[in-house]
């Protein structure tokens, strides 16, 4: 275990600058709002919501200067590359009662180094949910947080100055390659203003911290709490995203306008459903149907374009076609880091390490492969100056390859809703229906 694991180390600084650039590549794009909440000499820690496993950390790693320790649960250490791998990004376990009774103790150790990194003004970050969550909504908080925080601070008697960071983490697929990451921070939640509350009554102090938090974390995540609902609420905020940031006089369809406009969509919906459930029975039913039927024909409600015009999906295949000899270029130059990628991931049990399967095999497959490529070429031609010309073309031929594939896999999407319209013909009508009078029923709700 690292003796001072908050110390500034340069090899982290090294790697750390490397997995940036690999985040770069595997998302299609990275938003980041709220830097400038963050108070630069006071002791900080980060409490991020947890849907996607280790990217959860490295997007946190990605957004912020720094080097901050990490406190995971200590199951994922099991395997023992696993555990160097994290110990390496300075993460340390936190042991539960499901990891043995006996294991407990060493937590006292863990939180103590935890509290060191405080004293020292360093960055300290903790998923408060305690585990990876699939759906879009924030989990119970656990009081993991607060304990080290009160830890710290009593024993400096509330004069070291912590505060606790909200962050909200949006994918726009947890299991993809090329999807968008948003990371928004929140406004610093300051330890000492539970003070007193502290001194009178601490087990009420950690509850007051806890919601805090949660209070915090909420606008900045899309968080449906409807459980019962929680299809109609991911469809509808795919159909009326473009409408509702009409009605917010909001302009573009960046990340953060959209994520602006399905919070509208959210809270619009509990408002004007609360004490209204035939409204609530009546969306949900036309929503649910509605997905059902585009599920039937392998179509997702963020990826239906009913109003494309025929013409764009044989123009698009004319260009797919041009686009195809960089496509394979790039695809083949890539294909076992790929291809171990996909077999390693069908093979995880939990989909959300899926996205952190592909992404640590392409980040230490990859330069190994391009190696091996490198002194392949250069038995063949015997010349250095072409293989390293060669060498040098594999990072560009795989930009190119992503870039290909993107603009493939949107004219499939786009042929998916073509098909359905001329194949189905019936299924396409009652589509058509129910997405304008679903719109209808959102239209007539008040903001």
């Amino acid at each position: 275990m690292t003796k001072i694991i908050q110390k500034y180390d340069r090899r982290y600084a090294i790697g750390k600058w490397i997995i940036n650039q690999v985040m770069r590549l595997y998302h299609r794009a990275i938003w980041i709002s709220g830097l400038e909440k963050i108070p630069k000499k006071t002791p900080v820690v980060y409490g991020p919501n947890h849907q996607n496993a280790l990217i959860d950390a490295l997007a946190l790693i990605y957004s912020i200067p720094g080097q901050p320790v990490f406190l995971a649960r200590a199951d994922i250490f099991k395997k023992r590359f696993l555990a160097w791998l994290f110990r390496g990004i300075k993460m340390l376990p936190v042991y539960r009662i499901r990891d043995g009774i006996d294991n407990l103790d060493h937590n006292d150790e863990i939180f103590e180094q935890a509290k060191r990194v405080l004293v020292d003004r360093k960055i300290l970050a903790l998923f408060p949910e305690a585990v990876h969550n699939p759906l879009r909504r924030l989990l119970p908080l656990k009081k993991g947080i607060p304990r080290i925080v009160f830890l710290t601070e009593e024993a400096y008697d509330f004069k070291l100055g912590t505060v606790v960071i909200p962050v909200g983490i949006y994918y726009s697929d947890t299991d993809r390659f090329d999807e968008t990451l948003h990371i928004q921070f929140g406004d610093p939640i300051p330890v000492a203003d539970f003070r007193e509350l502290f001194k009178i009554n601490p087990q009420k102090a950690h509850l007051a911290l806890r919601d805090a938090m949660a209070e915090g974390m909420r606008p900045l995540m899309i968080d449906i709490r409807d459980k019962e609902h929680y299809i109609m609420y991911e469809c509808i905020r795919h159909l009326y995203n473009k409408p509702m940031r009409e009605r917010l006089y909001v302009n573009g369809d960046s990340q953060p306008l959209r994520f602006k406009a399905d919070k509208a969509i959210i809270d619009m919906v509990e408002k004007n459903t609360r004490d209204n459930p035939a409204r609530l029975k009546m969306l949900n039913e036309k929503a649910v149907k509605y997905v059902e039927l585009l599920s039937e024909n392998g179509i997702e409600p963020r990826h239906f374009y009913p109003s494309v015009k025929q013409v764009i999906v044989p123009l698009r295949l004319f260009t797919s076609l041009l686009l195809l000899p960089f496509f394979l270029y790039g695809g083949l130059n890539h294909l076992f880091p790929i291809l171990v990628g996909m077999i390693a991931s069908k093979k995880i049990p939990d989909p959300q390490f899926i996205s952190s399967v592909k992404f640590a095999v392409g980040f230490l497959i990859t330069p190994l492969f391009y190696l091996l490529q490198f002194f392949i070429v250069q038995s063949i031609v015997h010349n250095w100056l072409i293989s390293f010309a060669y060498l040098l073309t594999l990072p560009v031929a795989f930009i190119l390859f992503k870039l290909c594939r993107r603009y493939m896999k949107t004219t499939l999407i786009l042929k998916r809703s073509h098909r359905m319209r001329r194949k189905n013909p019936g299924q396409w009508e009652i589509v058509s229906q129910l997405t304008a009078e679903m719109k209808a029923i959102l239209n007539e709700m008040q903001l």
